[in-house]
């Protein structure tokens, strides 16, 4: 294929994505493995690039957190969901050793998101009032 098909193909690729508001996320296939790191540099870039995508995700999950909010009842006991919280923590530490992780800090991390979620949804909730 030619230099100039294959830039024609990458602006319809480009494109389609804006047109479908699609999102792109490096993969590890896309980043060099750590091993395959040559330099602080390059070792620095694929943490950024895997720290902006967990942000990304956090934002994202947001959104979702704000989409269940008309479905719970209109009750901070509700928002909070107490057993599901509970259960959420659970199965992120079991992720978290899955993956080699210490789960009491990832439970740690957990419980700052949770709560963080929760305020968001009783604002949400407050401003609905």
């Amino acid at each position: 294929m030619s230099l100039f098909l294959f830039f024609v193909h990458i602006e319809k690729l480009i494109m389609f994505v804006q047109k479908n508001n699609l999102q792109f996320v490096a993969t590890k296939s896309m980043m060099k493995s750590p091993k395959d790191c040559q330099n602080i540099n390059e070792v620095r870039e694929c943490i950024d690039t895997i720290d902006s995508q967990i942000i990304e995700l956090l934002a994202q999950r947001l959104e979702y957190v704000r989409a269940v909010v008309p479905f719970k009842d209109k009750t901070v006991d509700a928002i909070i969901a107490e057993e599901r919280r509970d259960q959420v923590l659970r199965d992120r530490r079991a992720l978290a050793q899955k993956h080699g992780l210490n789960p009491d800090i990832i439970e740690d991390i957990y419980k700052l998101l949770i709560q963080y979620f929760i305020d968001e949804e009783i604002q949400l909730l407050d401003n609905q009032k």
